[in-house]
């Protein structure tokens, strides 16, 4: 090759490429891709999910069970989620409940964000565990004195 840079993989052929693309053809390119991987029946890719994208899926729940505080940590908190990640939330009810309706919450959440979820109450959480989640945690709704999210 005269006078250019000699790409060697596929992948940086495809970044090159997308250089020169403004965001709706990347787009339309990404939505090919999704429909090319899915006509084969290769798995879906997952995208990392924004903690915008968690929150605005977990607050609808908020007002189904009797939660006080949720709030997200490990991976997500940090910045760090990768595709594969779980996504970490420790929960603060008000209140008891049962444990059918607690594992009930969990798998409604993780197929709402085709992702696993740990859910945890502070309480049953080892010392050392939730002192480092403690310093990570974001909140991602909490209920206010007037009985609304915040």
């Amino acid at each position: 090759m005269k006078g250019g840079i000699r790409i060697t993989s596929i992948e940086t052929k495809l970044l090159h490429r997308l250089e020169h693309l403004d965001e709706g053809q990347k787009n339309e390119l990404l939505e090919f891709a999704d429909g090319l991987i899915k006509s084969k029946g290769l798995p879906p890719v997952q995208d990392v999910l924004s903690l915008e994208d968690i929150k605005n899926t977990i607050v609808p729940y908020c007002t189904e069970y009797p939660i006080r505080k949720i709030g997200i940590f490990g991976s997500y908190a940090r910045g760090e989620a990768d595709e594969e990640s779980d996504i970490d939330l420790v929960i603060e009810f008000d209140g008891e409940i049962g444990l059918l309706a607690f594992s009930g919450l969990k798998a409604r959440l993780e197929t709402s964000l085709k992702r696993k979820v740990d859910l945890a109450e502070p309480v049953t959480m080892f010392e050392r565990i939730r002192t480092n989640m403690e310093k990570e945690v974001i909140v991602i709704y909490e209920k206010n004195n007037n009985d609304t999210c915040s």
